[in-house]
């Protein structure tokens, strides 16, 4: 009796070691199987899949920078992520990798810590790219005004906690990207400079969000203003066609802030309210013919003397503050948030080649931490 009670008892468990490991592969699978299968959540911290080398796969930044891309683009592991995240804060047991400062300013750790490795790797394809574009635009006889947006971090660090400071090399960071663009043939726009200089003589206007990396719609007004002295300076608006572009009121507007969002949070979960907020929400339109008439600014211009082109930076907010500040209609469809530095540009480089744009102006607009991501190898293919 003591035998067969023996073999019943082992042959049970067994079996339900094997279901539960077949019920366990099955739902480890369901991962990779559903972010190739679901459309991709492209947020606006968004990082590209990084490309495979050796050295970062061994020490680890490989997988880290996979992490990062899956964090901001699948489904799954938002959804999953949001779960789990809330379950900790309810436990008191939640932890976030961000950098929180003074009077609550928060700032991605991913800025104020560069892949330095990686910039290094792609220097000298960064400056053929932009030798490459350079060429391209002048052999058309198309300005090019480059606009490298400063990191949050670089422009708040004030606001960083006690004790924290900005590495030597994150300091030289900026420069270095202008003497790059230099050698490339480009002469941008220092606008790092610039915002300082607003810094300090109205430290109590916000140039960036508190809670998430891009900046306010002062910040997007007075580079557009920036930008425009430029245009001015040089004379290459003179005899465009004027649009009657007006300006809108601020009005509040609810914004899911990417910063506070990384806390992992389910957008309507029981902590909506720590990663939404209210935004002064300002904006742009065409001013119709009868009073009190306006029509949306229209994104696709064939005959827009300036095209703007970039990441988010340039899709919330030079898209509208441009066409604001020059008085024409701007072209805006390759200013396209979460694809990075070149994908915009190449798609308007490719639409002026194949005759459906015309523009004197191209500016393109990056976001300085870009610079350390994996977007320039390889090298786009110009039209």
């Amino acid at each position: 009796m003591s035998e067969n009670f023996g073999a019943d008892a082992t042959s049970l468990p067994r079996r339900f070691r094997w279901t539960v490991a077949v019920v366990f592969t099955a739902f480890v699978s369901l991962g990779p199987v559903l972010q190739v299968t679901s459309p991709a959540m492209r947020t606006r911290a968004a990082k590209p899949w990084p490309a495979f080398e050796r050295e970062p796969f061994l020490d680890g930044t490989w997988a880290t920078e996979v992490e990062d891309h899956l964090r901001e683009t699948s489904p799954w592991t938002i959804g999953l992520r949001g779960v789990a995240a809330e379950a900790l804060e309810v436990m008191g047991r939640h932890e976030v990798d961000l950098e929180i400062g003074r009077a609550g300013m928060i700032f991605a750790p991913f800025s104020m810590f560069p892949n330095f490795w990686l910039v290094k790797k792609q220097r000298a394809d960064r400056i053929e790219t932009y030798r490459e574009v350079s060429t391209w635009l002048a052999e058309r006889n198309i300005e090019l005004i480059c606009v490298p947006v400063p990191d949050k971090v670089r422009i708040e660090s004030a606001r960083l906690s006690p004790g924290r400071k900005l590495s030597p090399e994150k300091l030289a960071f900026y420069d270095q990207i202008l003497a790059e663009l230099r050698e490339g043939g480009i002469e941008a726009l220092d606008v790092a400079r610039s915002m300082h200089e607003w810094r300090r003589a109205e430290p109590e206007v916000a140039l960036y969000h508190e809670r998430d990396t891009h900046w306010t719609s002062v910040g997007a007004w007075r580079t557009a203003l920036l930008i425009a002295r430029a245009i001015a300076a040089e004379g290459w608006l003179e005899g465009a066609p004027r649009a009657p572009v007006i300006g809108t009121p601020a009005n509040p507007v609810q914004a899911r802030e990417d910063l506070a969002a990384m806390c992992g949070f389910l957008e309507n979960g029981l902590f909506r309210d720590r990663i939404f907020d209210t935004w002064a929400g300002a904006g742009a339109r065409i001013a119709g013919s009868g009073a009190g008439v306006s029509l949306p600014l229209p994104r696709e211009v064939a005959d827009a003397p300036v095209a703007v082109c970039g990441d988010s930076f340039a899709e919330g907010g030079l898209a509208w503050t441009l066409p604001l500040a020059l008085g024409v209609t701007v072209d805006s469809i390759g200013a396209q948030a979460a694809k990075g530095p070149l994908h915009g540009l190449v798609e308007t480089l490719r639409r002026i080649d194949r005759g459906e744009l015309r523009p004197r102006i191209v500016v393109w607009e990056f976001i300085e931490r870009s610079v350390s991501e994996d977007w320039w190898v390889p090298r786009p293919d110009l039209p």
